[in-house]
């Protein structure tokens, strides 16, 4: 099934009942039949797409919804890189709590 680039700036990301997100060239819409994919392209700014390989941000978040972060559809690459790497370390800075007290003085003289 096709799916359709809309290079119009501001583009929603529900068209005509279609869902688009956001991709490096415009907003791709999910995969829709032949006769919505012909009522599209015969508008300015629409053209069938060939999206076949995922944006980075799909990638991105795809790895942020695996650790849980809440994010939004408009972020590009940094933000949701910045977010992971957030995640991350607290989950690591958790991970290293949990194996011991983190290194901290416990006020037993021990560490």
């Amino acid at each position: 099934m096709p799916k359709v680039l809309c290079r119009l700036p501001n583009a929603s990301e529900l068209i005509d009942g279609v869902r688009f997100v956001s991709h490096k060239s415009g907003m791709v819409s999910e995969e829709i039949n032949d006769e919505q994919a012909k009522r599209f392209c015969s508008i300015d700014g629409y053209e069938l797409s060939d999206a076949g390989e995922p944006d980075e941000r799909d990638e991105l978040r795809a790895k942020a919804a695996a650790l849980n972060i809440q994010f939004d559809s408009r972020w590009g690459a940094k933000r949701l890189a910045d977010e992971i790497k957030k995640a991350e370390d607290a989950a690591a800075e958790e991970a290293a709590k949990a194996a011991g007290n983190g290194g901290e003085n416990t006020g037993d003289g021990k560490k």
